[in-house]
């Protein structure tokens, strides 16, 4: 498979859990399958109470056997900083990104300029439409 092949993998798992909603039976596995990352980032083991976007995404890439090429991580924050460490954090304001690939959403952003404030939310892109990113995205809108 090429590397886009499997990293579509990912979005093909987080598009499966579309419409989950927080505390259901199927959020609580999403949970379980990101407290089962060895060794848990952090040390921190998810509840159904925390924000669950980043644990969400790396959920998808573990159970797409992919948890390896993925900065996994349940804070935001974090993932970028363990992007950077993997050499692969990309910061661009005219993006072109690939299935699969994780968006960073900063809420505070001006949208000029390359964005140094902190990560809001995260997503796992599944395509590109008309120049539009469409994403996935765990904990929006309470789904």
């Amino acid at each position: 498979m090429t590397e886009l092949e499997l990293r579509g993998l990912a979005a093909l798992m987080a598009a499966k859990w579309v419409g989950i909603k927080e505390g259901s039976t199927e959020h609580g596995a999403i949970l379980d399958i990101y407290n089962s990352i060895r060794p848990l980032p952090r040390g921190y083991a998810m509840t159904k109470s925390d924000d669950w976007c980043a644990a969400f995404v790396s959920a998808a890439a573990v159970e797409a056997g992919l948890g390896e090429r993925y900065p996994l991580e349940c804070s935001c924050s974090k993932i970028i900083e363990k992007a950077k460490e993997m050499g692969i954090w990309v910061e661009k304001d005219d993006p072109r990104p690939k299935m699969g690939d994780w968006v960073l959403y900063n809420w505070q952003s001006s949208a000029s300029g390359d964005d140094t404030g902190a990560p809001d939310h995260v997503g796992v892109i599944v395509g590109m439409e008309g120049g539009r990113i469409l994403a996935v995205e765990g904990n929006y809108d309470n789904c």
